[in-house]
């Protein structure tokens, strides 16, 4: 149906000497065309109301069935299912509903797209939700609906220039937490401190809201009751264990209402690190940010100390205080204990921040296994995962909010792999040493092969390493002249190296008189070995034992960068 915007103003003389009734003929035809539900005198006295105050219901009936002639009945049905699904039963709370319904006609809003008796299918973010009227409003020229705790208004779409409702959470929604630790969501008498909506994801929403105690809170929502068991059984292992981790409260499921299975946790930080940079020009501390990383290393430790890995570490899954000085790591929800790899390896972190053995473990298996060998198996699952998230992650947050992250962002995630596996020295060593491979002579004969070239161990040890697993070499040290000739060049020739150097040009001293060129050298230097090495160590299974080196070398080069007594900012 397609109402003027001047509808309520536009009035029909009604024919006082006409009884207020709707003649047989036109009832007869109205339900035949739309329905019982149309047809009542409540539904018709309420259309009236709203829209043709001065007709009679006959006038409005024909009204009704023109537009459905028209093609335009399924505004009607949106109409009828607001009618039934709010609380409408008296004239004063249907008046103010006038305007929603005008704007929601004209505009042929894509809100309500479904109705099931009480139910209404509402748009929530992006995600399709049932949600049940329970009031409305007009709050200013906004109006607004409630359903449950969600607060819906129309809104102005400047990208698309259409109305569109958009789904918050109501003003005076608040936590109760009673004596027993159960928890419920109450209505308070004021609007101040309002939720804040903080995300959706597959898991469901999540956002930030205030306790009846006057403390902050965070609500993980989850669509189903396994998700959020799952996550709590790790989340509740380590609340409390450490500061740098996420606060887990309670777990409540099963329960009535709209949030149903939820995790509630202390309130430590809103903003997540990657959104550090979004819409801010003002220069951020080096200094801060690596203390605040190394200080979360010791919670890191503390869930592998529990025999599990986090799963999925990056800047999104990390909050931070004001003050850059306290780095809260968040969301457990695929954390899984060490060991045999029972789930999909592409399931674990996302592609950016994915172990590069774990990241290259299909193609590899494409690559060098057949039906009568087996060279490449299945990594199981170990702490070192998390150690290079972790430190994928402090890049990526010095990184420039424009800057084309290691050549990632200009690439998918197939390219990407393609890229990091071509430019392997691993993998180029694995090829050379292709038709010494075997059953027996897998990747813990590659391992010692690489680690006497990258010690630079010398043509004895290269040859005794091949007769370690039953190979003569009559002339090794040709052999290991050539092989470490070309595994240097391998090397060098990598672009990851100037891929991770260009990170650190942006990164100043608030006194110019100082010079930093030295400490940003040797941060720069420390992170070239950790991601061109370190890949390479993830490989050949001997990363973990480079990890406290590097954490000690990250902590050297912040202690002289503090003892300048200068403050060194990365935009």
């Amino acid at each position: 149906m397609s109402l003027p915007p001047d509808s309520l103003t536009t009035k029909r003389p009604r024919d006082e000497d006409c009884s207020d009734k709707v003649s047989k003929q036109l009832l007869k035809k109205f339900k035949t065309l739309m329905g019982s539900i149309f047809s009542t005198d409540e539904f018709l006295k309420i259309f009236r109301d709203m829209f043709f105050s001065d007709d009679t219901l006959e006038l409005c009936a024909q009204h009704i069935i023109d537009s459905a002639h028209d093609g335009k009945d399924s505004q009607l049905m949106n109409l009828n299912t607001w009618v039934c699904a709010g609380q409408m039963d008296r004239l004063d709370e249907r008046r103010h509903l006038v305007p929603i319904f005008v704007k929601l006609m004209t505009a042929y809003m894509q809100y309500v797209v479904m109705h099931d008796n009480d139910k209404v299918l509402c748009v929530y973010n992006g995600e399709n939700t049932f949600v049940s009227l329970t009031g409305s409003a007009m709050e200013g020229d906004i109006p607004v609906f409630f359903a449950g705790h969600l607060r819906l208004e129309l809104l102005h779409n400047e990208n698309e220039d259409l109305m569109e409702y958009y789904a918050t959470l109501r003003k005076d929604m608040r936590l109760a937490i009673a004596g027993d630790g159960t928890i419920s969501f109450v209505f308070a008498d004021d609007i101040t401190n309002p939720p804040q909506n903080l995300g959706t994801g597959s898991y469901g929403m999540a956002f930030k809201i205030m306790g009846t105690d006057g403390k902050w809170y965070v609500v993980k929502t989850f669509r189903d009751k396994r998700s959020a068991e799952e996550e709590w059984a790790f989340l509740s292992k380590v609340a409390r264990k450490h500061k740098c981790l996420q606060h887990g409260v309670r777990l409540m499921t099963d329960q009535s209402g709209y949030f149903q299975n939820f995790i509630v946790s202390k309130y430590q930080g809103e903003m997540v690190l990657s959104d550090l940079k979004k819409n801010k020009e003002e220069r951020i501390p080096l200094q801060n940010i690596l203390f605040s990383f190394l200080e979360m290393s010791k919670g890191i430790c503390v869930i592998h100390q529990l025999g599990f890995i986090h799963g999925d570490i990056k800047p999104a899954n990390i909050v931070f205080s004001p003050d850059f000085l306290s780095l809260i790591l968040i969301d457990f929800g695929i954390a899984t204990p060490f060991g045999k790899n029972t789930v999909e390896p592409d399931s674990l972190y996302t592609w950016w921040f994915r172990f590069p053995r774990l990241f290259l473990e299909k193609r590899m298996m494409r690559e060098f296994n057949n039906t009568l060998t087996t060279i490449i198996h299945p990594t199981e699952l170990f702490s070192g995962m998390d150690w290079w998230a972790f430190f994928v992650s402090i890049l990526h947050t010095l990184s420039k909010q424009s800057f084309d992250f290691l050549g990632f962002r200009s690439m998918d995630e197939d390219e990407a792999r393609e890229d990091m596996y071509w430019n392997s020295p691993v993998i180029q060593l694995m090829k050379k040493l292709r038709h010494f491979l075997t059953g027996e002579r897998g990747m813990n004969f590659v391992q010692k092969v690489y680690c006497v070239l990258f010690n630079r161990e010398g043509s004895a040890e290269f040859i005794q390493v091949f007769r370690e697993f039953g190979v003569e070499l009559p002339s090794g040290e040709a052999m290991y002249d050539e092989y470490h000739i070309i595994f240097n060049k391998w090397r060098d020739e990598n672009p990851m190296k100037k891929r991770v150097r260009d990170i650190f040009k942006h990164i100043v001293c608030e006194d110019k008189t100082v010079d930093i060129t030295a400490h940003i050298q040797e941060l720069s230097d420390l992170f070239v070995e950790i991601i061109c090495d370190g890949a390479d160590f993830s490989m050949v299974g001997v990363f973990t034992t480079h990890v406290n080196g590097w954490l000690n070398s990250l902590n050297w080069i912040l202690s002289k960068m503090n003892s300048l007594k200068k403050r060194i900012f990365f935009y």
